[in-house]
């Protein structure tokens, strides 16, 4: 072994790997399920996908959990401040799709180096790796039968992409004359972004009457992030 190697794996093939302790850590300020009493520096791997899967080590000083990438699970949620006629239309051609304005306040953003806000709709991301994202959105219309799709957005320097599936609104019906028509639409997807993609949702009707179709109220949708990788 070379000098101050303390332990090397001979694998001439190179077809094999190591597999260190695996352990779903659920609150990475606290041992468990390790022992208390754990040493400054022990690295296990976190399987636990609420506080992000990835190789951990203990900070004893801290007495947390610390990813090798400082930017694992690092969370950010956004809402809405605008809704009704103070937003903007959906109902839309699909060519003609709008990005929802779900970004302009911040619920919470645990780092402002990975997460940046781009006007109302945009999110920058400034690290490359896998990211979770959980929408969900409430609409309204005042009149007629609609039905609103909904898709992520990714932007960068190469174009506008939508890697992910399309999700449609439940029908939002008029059912009783002069009442609010509403609907919603949530789902979770994860995406292998690059250092400056810019993440966004944009609507579109699918089944449109000629009347409008707004966000439903203030801080009732929900744009959530986690890097996962």
């Amino acid at each position: 072994m070379a000098p101050g190697v303390a332990l090397q794996v001979h694998d001439p093939q190179q077809e094999t790997g190591v597999i260190l302790t695996r352990a779903s850590i659920p609150d990475l300020n606290d041992e468990s399920p390790l022992p208390n009493g754990i040493l400054d520096g022990t690295i296990v791997y976190n399987t636990n996908t609420a506080t992000g899967p990835g190789y951990v080590y203990w900070d004893d000083p801290n007495h947390r959990w610390e990813y090798r990438d400082p930017f694992i699970g690092k969370k950010a949620l956004f809402t809405n401040q605008f809704a009704g006629g103070d937003a903007s239309n959906l109902n839309r051609l699909p060519e003609n799709a709008v990005e929802l304005e779900v970004l302009d306040k911040t619920i919470f953003n645990e780092t402002t180096d990975l997460y940046e806000v781009i006007g109302r709709t945009r999110l920058k991301i400034k690290a490359s790796g896998r990211y979770k994202f959980f929408l969900g959105i409430g609409f309204e219309s005042q009149d007629g039968e609609n039905t609103i799709e909904t898709r992520i957005k990714i932007s960068n320097s190469s174009g506008d992409s939508f890697p992910g599936g399309y999700y449609e609104s439940n029908e939002l019906q008029d059912t009783d004359s002069g009442n609010d028509d509403d609907g919603s639409v949530s789902f979770t997807e994860i995406h292998e972004l690059q250092a400056g993609d810019e993440v966004s949702l944009i609507s579109y009707g699918v089944q449109r009457d000629s009347d409008l179709v707004y966000l439903r109220d203030p801080e009732q949708c929900t744009f959530f992030v986690i890097k996962i990788d």
